[in-house]
């Protein structure tokens, strides 16, 4: 199918137009040192493999650019909205959309071969999801920055980013030499465009507006991401997931984080992002200045973080050169970095607690029309209103129960709310028996072998939970509040077992 939908344009030739040098430019080859450089000057930067920034247009926001930075997520909360995404990402756009790209003589951003790929990447994403919003940010060279839209439920003004740069160059000859850039970087064009594909198809509605960000001219010194940046300082963006190259793995395979440059609460939460959603350990370390895109964002104030396809940042040696092709990309690899994006966004963007449209006593409603079709849907929707209970403690860090403790949430039920004290509303709503069912769930936990699978967070929910139903005289919560108490082992100074005997004596003192 991909095959068929995805066209691609060839020039006859790639000459340079060439207007982006008719004068010297500025470059920044640390954040001190600063020269001006005409067009040789640059590529000869490039020809060496140095890092550097073209600051010639953006001058003002390195110094007078500073966005304050807002409560940011640095663990990982929302699995049951983020599971049944990651079960629609598939190779199969990737692959496809990858063999066009690299067929480009190269992408340089100021000649007519990086003109023409952007204006690739620009149709197919218009043609491919016409309900998302997508535009051209044209830049002072030929090849354009791409912008999709994915438009918030709630907050419209606030702004979650997921990027890439879409040009590659030859290092030796980065006007006219050939460069496929499979892996830088044409390996996260396309993982950033099935992340887009997955929120497109999907039915979550999210809170905030996220953008996805193909960067035009990153090799000569993050040009398009400057512009960006720019043009947005008014804006309200929340963070940037930043990918550069995720097509490679080193030996052993690890997701690297970059660490300078970049912020730590967002790199940590991309690092709880690939342990839940990748089978992947994460590995520190630095870039250096002018690593990639990120370091925009950085500049102006804004979180940013940047997953990386290994721990050594000059592993893949076929890179800026003729053999930077697609045979050469581990898309098994690759997709992984699409999980790592989709987790991102959920969590930073968050997702509507109301289907788009509803009341609060319209889903009230619902819920209480669904509870009353059949045993089997009341009792799924009171296994789901307990799993959220238990995993989503005030502080809104999500906590998997292990699988046999027969607690079943159904990404309906969890895109209701995203609080206990909701959750807890929603289980008045929907019991039908006194919360009979819902008990029964919690004694599942009052057996030795399992209770001990249940981490301290649960623990606190549990306790939490049965005081509410110990308020309502809930018939059998005493069942289970004795239960529990046998879980407390006599002589043991454990930290775990001190602090559920700490819990079950603050519980009978205000409970009894």
């Amino acid at each position: 199918m991909w095959r068929l939908i995805v066209c691609v344009w060839f020039a006859a030739s790639g000459l340079a137009l060439d207007n982006l040098y008719s004068h010297p430019r500025l470059i920044a080859l640390s954040p001190t040192h600063h020269k001006w450089m005409n067009t040789t000057q640059v590529h000869g930067l490039m020809r060496d493999g140095q890092r550097f920034r073209d600051i010639t247009d953006i001058q003002e926001l390195l110094y007078g650019c500073s966005q304050t930075l807002s409560k940011f997520p640095t663990t990982v909360s929302q699995q049951a909205i983020v599971n049944p995404l990651l079960k629609q990402v598939s190779q199969e756009a990737p692959r496809a959309m990858l063999t066009n790209l690299t067929r480009f003589h190269n992408r340089y951003y100021n000649g007519d071969w990086g003109r023409q790929s952007s204006e690739f990447i620009y149709t197919l994403v218009r043609n491919m999801f016409p309900q998302v919003n997508v535009t051209r940010f044209q830049h002072r060279f030929p090849q354009a920055s791409v912008i999709a839209r994915v438009e918030g439920n709630e907050n419209n003004g606030e702004i979650v980013v997921v990027s890439a740069h879409q040009d590659s160059i030859n290092q030796q000859d980065p006007q006219n030499g050939r460069a496929p850039g499979a892996d830088d970087d044409g390996s996260d064009t396309v993982a950033i465009f099935e992340a887009l594909r997955v929120l497109a198809t999907s039915s979550l509605k999210l809170q905030r507006m996220v953008e996805l960000h193909w960067y035009a001219g990153e090799e000569g010194g993050l040009l398009g991401s400057a512009d960006v940046v720019q043009a947005y300082a008014s804006k309200s963006v929340i963070a940037d997931l930043h990918l550069d190259m995720v097509g490679v793995p080193a030996q052993p395979p690890a997701v690297g984080i970059v660490t300078d440059y970049t912020d730590p609460d967002a790199s940590k939460l991309v690092r709880a992002l690939a342990s839940a959603y990748t089978d992947l350990p994460t590995r520190d370390f630095q870039c250096g200045y002018a690593c990639s895109d990120h370091a925009s964002w950085h500049e102006a104030g804004v979180r940013s973080a940047i997953p990386f396809e290994s721990q050594f940042i000059d592993y893949n040696t076929n890179i800026h050169s003729a053999q930077d092709t697609l045979n050469t990309v581990d898309f098994t690899h690759l997709l992984k970095y699409v999980r790592i994006a989709l987790g991102f966004v959920v969590e930073v963007a968050g997702f509507s607690t109301l289907p788009a449209g509803k009341s609060q006593t319209e889903l009230h409603e619902t819920l209480q029309q669904k509870a009353s079709e059949s045993m089997h849907s009341h009792g799924e929707l009171v296994n789901g209103v307990v799993y959220g209970i238990l995993t989503v403690p005030a502080e809104g860090n999500t906590v998997r129960l292990d699988s046999n403790a027969g607690c079943v949430l159904t990404l309906w039920t969890a895109q209701l709310t995203t609080d206990r004290v909701s959750y807890l509303r929603h289980l008045n709503i929907v019991s039908r028996d006194g919360f009979a069912h819902a008990i029964s769930r919690l004694k599942l936990l009052e057996t030795a072998h399992r209770f001990a699978w249940v981490r301290p967070e649960v623990r606190s929910q549990l306790f939490w939970l049965l005081s509410e139903l110990v308020k309502v005289s809930a018939h059998g919560v005493d069942q289970v509040v004795l239960a529990l108490t046998r879980q407390v082992r006599s002589g043991d100074v454990t930290q775990g077992n001190v602090k559920l005997c700490w819990l079950m004596v603050r519980f009978v003192r205000e409970n009894y």
